[in-house]
């Protein structure tokens, strides 16, 4: 009967394999976290600059109401750009300037024939995927917000601070 030879190695990774198995993914997880929070805490603070910027455009422009829209459209658009070169980020926001009647009993706003006394900015901006989002499925997000003012007899007033919307496409 022929002797059957075995060598000392093993086919197994041994304990050093898997020790440094185990730290590379624990770092590919870290990174991920850190990666999804990171981006996270970067779309919130830029909802918050768009909101800011929706809501000096607002109150800014309404007491354009009387010129027109046009000049309503042009002080709202000066404002933004205003903040927008103030801010590190590099925006591209798409606004929509809207004269229009504001309802104090139903809390609306409407465009009509009725003379406007409210002014309604919203801000949408999309968002390029940063770190992991295009991993997670989140592809381009678009942000929207809104803010409305009045233009009351003693002045003006937000009175509508539109909760802002953030759907993925």
């Amino acid at each position: 009967m022929p002797a059957i030879r075995t060598t000392g190695r093993s086919s197994s990774i041994g304990s050093a394999g898997l020790a440094l198995l185990g730290t590379g993914i624990g770092v590919c997880v870290i990174y991920a976290v850190v990666a999804i929070v990171a981006d996270s805490r970067e779309c919130a603070e830029m909802q918050a600059s768009l909101q800011l910027a929706a809501n000096a455009a607002a109150e800014g422009s309404v007491a354009q109401l009387a010129k027109g829209t046009v000049a309503v459209e042009c002080t709202a658009r000066r404002i933004l750009e205003s903040r927008r070169a103030k801010s590190a980020a590099r925006m591209s926001i798409e606004p929509n300037i809207q004269t229009g009647h504001w309802e104090r009993e139903g809390e609306a706003f409407s465009t009509g024939r009725e003379k406007p006394n409210a002014v309604r900015v919203t801000i949408r901006l999309r968002s390029e995927p940063r770190f992991l989002s295009s991993l997670r499925g989140l592809g381009d997000r678009q942000i929207e917000v809104h803010a409305v003012a009045v233009l009351k007899p003693a002045g003006t007033s937000l009175v509508a601070e539109a909760t802002p919307s953030d759907s993925r496409r």
